[in-house]
């Protein structure tokens, strides 16, 4: 479905975004439409200061968990 092959193509992008930007200006982020929420975990190991949010619909809550 799409959102699994949205989760595939997020795995192979997210180490180099979460490295490659400098998110230290924030306290936290939100990841509008993130799915079921692949983009964040790489985001916040890299920077643990940070409190992620996924905002998305209620039918993708259930893939984040």
């Amino acid at each position: 479905n799409f959102n699994q092959s949205m989760v595939q193509l997020t795995r192979h992008i997210a180490g180099a975004v979460a490295v490659s930007y400098d998110f230290s200006a924030f306290r936290s982020i939100v990841d509008v439409g993130g799915g079921f929420g692949a983009l964040l975990p790489p985001i916040l190991k890299a920077n643990p200061e940070l409190r992620g949010i996924v905002f998305d619909l209620p039918r993708c809550r259930d893939g984040a968990r």
